[in-house]
């Protein structure tokens, strides 16, 4: 299944249901993508955020619009990565936002909520879901999700990395959120 099929049938699904579809896009070989120098900051003008990518990291040219990814290193056959998923929030709080993915991935067999805590994202509230998913047939993933609302959209960027991989990357995945800035 490519991104764009992935995409196209999680229209009006949980960001946590997008994330186990996006898990089988990174297993096993890396992907082609753009090289991402040091510090390199991506800036989306269109949906009003910043963030900075990891060094040697690299930007998967090929997903489509809203999402952005960027792919890390290939760790028990899984390139670790994260992508950021803009979308309309409507007059949801970020209570009604949460409620909606939670109660999503509970319908979702691959996904299995490990927790759920509040946190903060470029200074706005937001709430991490840790999750495992297992998509049939492969290794399960760690799903880490920081879940906002800013100008009457959600963000949520989605970690994922291999379960022997998490507490290696954690370091990463905290300098990824704190580079985050709205840009309007």
């Amino acid at each position: 299944m490519t991104s764009a099929n992935i995409i196209n049938r999680s229209h009006g699904r949980s960001n946590l249901n997008v994330a186990a579809g996006f898990a089988s896009l990174f297993l096993a070989a890396p992907m082609p993508g753009l090289a991402v120098g040091p510090g390199t900051i991506y800036k989306d003008q269109e949906f009003g955020y910043s963030v900075t990518a990891p060094s040697g990291w690299k930007r998967k040219a090929d997903f489509p619009r809203p999402y952005v990814a960027f792919l890390g290193p290939v760790e028990d056959g899984f390139q670790t990565n994260f992508h950021v998923d803009p979308e309309p929030a409507g007059n949801k709080t970020l209570a009604q936002f949460v409620k909606v993915a939670r109660e999503t991935a509970a319908k979702n067999k691959a996904i299995r909520l490990r927790g759920e805590r509040r946190a903060t994202l470029a200074g706005s509230p937001a709430v991490i879901m840790q999750s495992v998913v297992t998509l049939e047939g492969q290794p399960p993933t760690i799903s880490h999700q920081v879940v906002a609302l800013h100008g009457g959209r959600g963000y949520t960027i989605t970690f994922t990395v291999a379960p022997s991989a998490l507490k290696k990357n954690l370091p990463t995945f905290a300098k990824v959120i704190s580079s985050f800035h709205w840009q309007r």
